[in-house]
Protein backbone atom coordinates (compact mmCIF):
# COMPACT_ATOMS: atom_id res chain seq x y z
CA UNK A 1 0.00 0.00 0.00
CA UNK A 2 1.28 3.26 -1.07
CA UNK A 3 -0.40 6.61 -0.57
CA UNK A 4 1.50 9.95 -1.90
CA UNK A 5 2.44 12.59 0.86
CA UNK A 6 4.57 15.20 -1.06
CA UNK A 7 7.23 16.14 1.25
CA UNK A 8 7.27 20.22 1.47
CA UNK A 9 10.57 20.57 3.06
CA UNK A 10 12.51 19.07 0.19
CA UNK A 11 10.05 18.75 -2.49
CA UNK A 12 10.57 14.93 -2.39
CA UNK A 13 7.89 12.85 -3.52
CA UNK A 14 6.94 10.30 -0.36
CA UNK A 15 4.81 7.26 -0.38
CA UNK A 16 3.19 5.97 2.87
CA UNK A 17 4.68 2.03 3.60
CA UNK A 18 3.25 -0.51 5.89
CA UNK A 19 5.60 -3.45 6.91
CA UNK A 20 5.32 -6.73 8.75
CA UNK A 21 4.71 -7.24 12.02
CA UNK A 22 8.06 -9.34 11.68
CA UNK A 23 9.85 -6.29 10.30
CA UNK A 24 8.23 -3.67 13.28
CA UNK A 25 9.60 -6.29 15.79
CA UNK A 26 12.81 -6.70 14.25
CA UNK A 27 13.65 -2.51 13.86
CA UNK A 28 12.48 -2.22 17.32
CA UNK A 29 14.92 -4.62 18.57
CA UNK A 30 17.84 -3.25 16.39
CA UNK A 31 16.92 -0.03 17.35
CA UNK A 32 17.10 -0.68 20.67
CA UNK A 33 20.64 -2.62 20.53
CA UNK A 34 21.89 0.68 18.42
CA UNK A 35 20.66 2.91 21.35
CA UNK A 36 22.41 0.84 23.79
CA UNK A 37 25.81 0.81 22.00
CA UNK A 38 25.51 -2.82 21.12
CA UNK A 39 24.32 -2.90 17.49
CA UNK A 40 25.68 -0.60 15.28
CA UNK A 41 24.35 1.91 12.41
CA UNK A 42 25.74 -0.14 9.52
CA UNK A 43 23.41 -2.73 10.85
CA UNK A 44 20.38 -0.23 10.81
CA UNK A 45 21.61 0.70 7.38
CA UNK A 46 21.28 -2.68 6.50
CA UNK A 47 17.80 -3.20 7.40
CA UNK A 48 16.40 -0.41 5.63
CA UNK A 49 17.89 -1.06 2.77
CA UNK A 50 16.33 -5.06 2.72
CA UNK A 51 13.49 -3.10 2.78
CA UNK A 52 13.91 -0.81 0.43
CA UNK A 53 15.20 -3.40 -2.00
CA UNK A 54 11.19 -5.20 -1.06
CA UNK A 55 8.95 -2.45 -1.27
CA UNK A 56 10.48 -0.80 -3.85
CA UNK A 57 11.46 2.77 -1.80
CA UNK A 58 14.75 4.54 -1.83
CA UNK A 59 15.84 3.07 1.89
CA UNK A 60 17.99 6.59 2.80
CA UNK A 61 15.07 8.62 2.17
CA UNK A 62 12.87 6.59 5.09
CA UNK A 63 11.42 8.43 8.15
CA UNK A 64 8.83 7.91 10.48
CA UNK A 65 4.60 8.49 9.21
CA UNK A 66 2.64 10.44 11.27
CA UNK A 67 0.76 7.26 11.74
CA UNK A 68 3.45 5.57 13.58
CA UNK A 69 4.23 2.22 14.42
CA UNK A 70 4.51 -0.33 11.02
CA UNK A 71 3.93 3.09 9.03
CA UNK A 72 6.91 4.68 7.55
CA UNK A 73 7.32 7.26 4.76
CA UNK A 74 9.64 7.07 1.91
CA UNK A 75 10.58 8.08 -1.58
CA UNK A 76 9.87 5.67 -4.16
CA UNK A 77 12.66 3.77 -6.41
CA UNK A 78 11.73 4.23 -9.57
CA UNK A 79 14.23 2.60 -11.17
CA UNK A 80 13.22 -0.55 -9.21
CA UNK A 81 9.61 -0.07 -10.60
CA UNK A 82 10.63 0.31 -14.55
CA UNK A 83 12.51 -2.75 -13.88
CA UNK A 84 9.73 -5.04 -12.64
CA UNK A 85 7.21 -2.99 -15.60
CA UNK A 86 9.55 -4.31 -17.92
CA UNK A 87 9.45 -7.73 -16.59
CA UNK A 88 5.73 -7.98 -16.29
CA UNK A 89 5.47 -6.59 -20.41
CA UNK A 90 8.14 -9.64 -20.98
CA UNK A 91 5.69 -11.84 -20.03
CA UNK A 92 2.45 -10.26 -21.81
CA UNK A 93 1.27 -12.47 -24.84
CA UNK A 94 2.38 -10.71 -28.15
CA UNK A 95 0.64 -8.41 -29.40
CA UNK A 96 -0.58 -6.63 -26.44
Amino acid sequence: MAVNIEDKRTEMELNEYQMTYTEYQEIADLSEGNNLGSIPNSILFEFWERLGDKYGFRWETAQASTKGGRYFLAAPNYINLTKELEQVIELLPEGN
